[in-house]
């Protein structure tokens, strides 16, 4: 499981707590963590590790077939946040909301749906949030 650290800067005002590989960061307000709340972030931290295995593996690879220094792995390091940016930011325009495209989030959507399941984590499949990219799972304006 992740460590906990417990401050007032991570995560922004108005939220809780915020997962950063191997990390839980979580408002001093908030301590102790709710069972939720940590299972909510155990699924993201999941999800961490998948983009990340996958994105090390592709940087290798290309990496070797280029002939290029191993350190230009360290591009996998930050590929979960962009993908979770970047879908955050199209959502948030297919639903003309901020909140309704944080809802839809696929890596959210799967934390949300699963967060009060506590045997979620040791049991998901692999890449389950995968099936949220095309799926609509909170209900939006439109």
């Amino acid at each position: 499981m992740a460590w906990i650290i417990y401050n007032n800067i991570i995560p922004f005002k108005g939220f809780k707590a915020l997962t950063i590989f191997p990390c839980i960061f979580a408002r001093k307000k908030t301590k102790p963590l709710s069972n939720v709340i940590i299972n909510h972030e155990g699924i993201h931290l999941s999800q961490q590790i998948e983009v990340l295995l996958v994105s090390l593996i592709l940087a290798f690879l290309v990496i070797v077939h280029i002939g290029m220094s191993l350190w230009w792995m360290l591009v996998a390091l930050p590929v979960f946040y962009l993908w979770y940016g970047i879908e955050y930011l199209v959502r948030s325009i297919m639903y003309r909301s901020w909140d309704d495209g944080y809802k839809n989030i696929s890596f959210e959507q799967e934390a949300y749906l699963n967060e009060c399941d506590y045997n979620y984590v040791p049991d998901r499949k692999f890449f389950a949030w995968l099936k949220f990219l095309t799926k609509k799972s909170f209900n939006t304006k439109k």
